[in-house]
């Protein structure tokens, strides 16, 4: 057997040797019975060999994926994938936020800030991915401008600037409209 992407080359027959070519997702492929039998006496711990050809520019990537809870993962890719990339450097703006920090978020429907969460940052472009307005909205905003910022640091703003214009400390706090 060769796999070679997502096909796979298939070698049977008794008297005659054939070659097949299927396709590595197909439905029809199944597990022979000693196949199975012998990895299911495999227990955590069991020795095995790793008999995966060995490249020269093969690369083992490690990552995570949030889909739906963090799974870790690892894939073999040559060095000179398209998918492969050097990291990007996150500026020291973007390193506040993370994915689900709470945030208001200005809305030029509404003429004011509304809370929201970050559900992806994008590195590339110095953003953040948000949902606002109770998740009825969506947008990803630059975090350098300005009509983005984390709730604490809202807040704290808001109640600042009314002691200086003589807000009365007694009444409520401003706070965000929203969520």
């Amino acid at each position: 057997m060769k796999i070679k992407g997502d096909e796979i080359t298939i070698n049977y027959g008794e008297t005659q040797m054939m070659q097949k070519i299927v396709d590595r997702f197909d439905d029809g492929l199944r597990s022979s019975p000693e196949f199975v039998a012998i990895r299911s006496r495999w227990d955590k711990g069991s020795p095995v060999e790793d008999e995966t050809p060995k490249k020269p520019d093969q690369l083992q990537v490690h990552f995570t994926i949030d889909d739906p809870v963090p799974k870790k993962l690892m894939k073999c890719l040559s060095r000179w994938s398209p998918l492969l990339r050097p990291p990007i450097p996150v500026s020291t703006e973007l390193k506040k936020y993370s994915k689900g920090s709470k945030v208001v978020v200005y809305s030029a429907t509404y003429n004011k800030f509304l809370e929201g969460t970050v559900v992806m940052l994008l590195p590339e472009y110095d953003a953040v991915k948000v949902t606002y307005g109770n998740g009825e909205f969506t947008k990803s905003v630059s975090v350098k401008s300005g009509l983005i910022k984390l709730i604490d640091e809202y807040v704290l703003e808001n109640q600042m600037e009314s002691q200086n214009t003589g807000h009365d400390p007694n009444s409520p706090p401003l706070t965000v409209e929203g969520n």
